[in-house]
């Protein structure tokens, strides 16, 4: 029992020699931190994200390569080497994205290749009636859509529910998930 104890201590300070630990500060052109760059060691699962200001601290074997990507950035190869520091600038990306829907289960198509309908709201039929408030603004515009108004006050909230209540516990939230440039957002 003690020898297979000192083999797995072996085994395991042995990998702890060879892991060690890489932060830095991950920016865009402008010199800004850029918060929410997935940064990982190329070929294994490990990885992190860089916090509000951009820095990230990550645990890499020696000779790794970190692989920095976010939304509207180039995604950027690094080989670690022995440095534990290392800073990145990261490139805009400015390809030009297509049309995509993403259904379910996070499957991303093309509009016109799903088996369903979708609809498009453009920004002029969006703005037509001047609410102050976006959610109030979809109001009457999509199929399926129930917006009820928290208050009478000016800027009150509004409560939104897209094809009805979808859980039976009665106490959930069914609002729907909005998510802006990747960035989660309550209603």
């Amino acid at each position: 029992m003690m020898k297979h104890l000192f083999t797995i201590f072996l085994t395991l300070s042995s990998y702890l020699a060879m892991a060690q630990t890489i932060t830095g500060r991950v920016t865009g052109a402008d010199g800004a931190g850029v918060p929410g760059v997935t940064v990982q060691v190329r070929g294994a699962a490990s990885g992190t994200s860089t916090d509000a200001d951009g820095n990230y601290r990550l645990a890499a074997a020696a000779n790794s390569t970190l692989v920095f990507s976010s939304v509207g950035f180039k995604t950027l190869e690094i080989a670690a080497g022995n440095r534990t520091i290392i800073n990145v600038v990261l490139e805009d990306d400015n390809t030009q994205l297509s049309e995509v829907t993403v259904t379910a289960f996070g499957v991303q198509r093309a509009a016109r290749s799903l088996g369903y309908t979708t609809q498009t709201l453009n920004a002029e039929k969006l703005t037509a009636n001047k609410q102050n408030n976006l959610v109030n603004a979809l109001q009457g515009k999509m199929a399926g859509v129930q917006i009820v108004n928290t208050g009478g006050a000016p800027g009150a909230g509004a409560r939104i529910q897209i094809r009805g209540v979808n859980s039976i516990d009665p106490n959930r939230d069914n609002s729907p998930l909005f998510v802006i440039d990747g960035v989660i957002m309550d209603n």
